[in-house]
């Protein structure tokens, strides 16, 4: 396996994945960084892994959620948004109990499907649906609410 061209074509992908989970950007390339140790790591240890792109999308996940338990709070939105709606989502979102924030991420910001997502997250592909059937309904409820 060649690191390099792994790193170069799937670099911005994983730190966009834990940016989506962390929403800071500089956390979010520390996730990317280890991820890719790792990555060197096994492939030095002589573990073959069939398919990169899925295995750092893995442990980047997995990392970013660590990450995030240990914060104290819920993230901010990276980005002050002007957009009172926008802003109004992303409260929403951040509110939401970890794994259904993170399936509802990786779902509708990052676009994978229920399976990737399952197999990330070390879930059954039902109970990644059931989590993001459960944060829309969260969304929809708590932003019904806000309607002026």
């Amino acid at each position: 396996m060649d690191v390099g061209r792994v790193f170069k074509d799937h670099e911005q992908e994983i730190v966009g994945i834990a940016w989506r989970i962390l929403r800071s950007i500089e956390d979010a390339r520390d996730v990317a960084q280890d991820a890719f140790v790792r990555l060197v790591a096994e492939a030095r240890g002589g573990v073959a892994i069939e398919n990169a792109r899925a295995w750092l999308r893995r442990v980047a996940v997995n990392l970013a959620i660590n990450r995030l338990r240990r914060r104290p709070a819920p993230p901010a939105p990276a980005v002050a948004r002007t957009d009172d709606r926008r802003a109004a989502i992303d409260r929403a979102v951040a509110e939401l109990p970890e794994r259904q924030r993170v399936v509802f991420l990786l779902r509708h910001e990052q676009g994978l499907p229920l399976a990737e997502i399952a197999e990330a997250l070390g879930i059954a592909p039902s109970t990644a649906g059931v989590h993001l059937t459960r944060a829309l309904a969260a969304l929809r409820a708590r932003l019904s609410e806000e309607k002026p």
